[in-house]
């Protein structure tokens, strides 16, 4: 059944803002990403850290399943790939087949990678003490470029539809300035009482 292009616009929107808070939950979780003085940070502050490291984690597996859903009912990156290909005129005139087959090989590669990475997830859950944060096994790549793949599929699917790009927030920018704040701040707190 074929939607109107405002309702097809409004489930854009919805997933637009599904993957904002992936954007989000990445960049703070990228900006504690052990290297430098955040390791010692991290170790010094690790019951706090861990747990936070590990819910941003969930959370970004979360806000990405929830976009490369295939249920059908939900408006996600496949969804509505392929209720924009039913309807290619009207709801992605700005596309042609190449476009539409790259944003499936997309979806595809990031569909693996997010499956990999639940894996993982669920191989923690057995040992209670172990948090994905610490884990050497997830690759910091991995959960980059799905994230900036997701990003980029549902940018491109975007500009097919509405011929301009989306527009992003900035919170993931300020995010990651008020994290690498936080450890710079607890860096020079930690030097304060043990010089290293």
């Amino acid at each position: 059944m074929a939607i109107k292009k405002s309702e097809f616009r409004s489930r854009l929107d919805n997933l637009q803002s599904i993957i904002s808070r992936a954007c989000l939950y990445h960049a703070a979780w990228e900006s504690l990403w052990p290297v430098d003085k955040e390791i010692r940070v991290l170790i010094n502050f690790r019951d706090f850290f861990d747990p936070v490291r590990g819910s941003l984690f969930e959370g970004i597996l979360y806000h990405v399943s929830r976009a490369l859903s295939i249920e059908q009912l939900d408006h996600s990156l496949p969804n509505l790939l392929d209720t924009a290909t039913e309807d290619q005129n009207t709801l992605m005139p700005h596309s042609d087949s190449n476009d539409i087959q790259s944003m499936y090989a997309q979806i595809e590669q990031d569909t693996y990678t997010l499956e990999s990475l639940n894996t993982m997830r669920r191989q923690h859950l057995v040992h209670l003490e172990a948090l994905p944060s610490e884990d050497n096994s997830i690759r910091k790549n991995d959960v980059d470029n799905l994230v900036s793949g997701v990003k980029m599929t549902f940018s491109k699917l975007f500009y097919a539809h509405h011929w301009s790009s989306p527009r992003w927030s900035p919170r993931p920018l300020r995010t990651t300035r008020l994290t690498l704040a936080l450890v710079d701040f607890l860096w020079a707190e930690l030097e304060k009482r043990n010089p290293s």
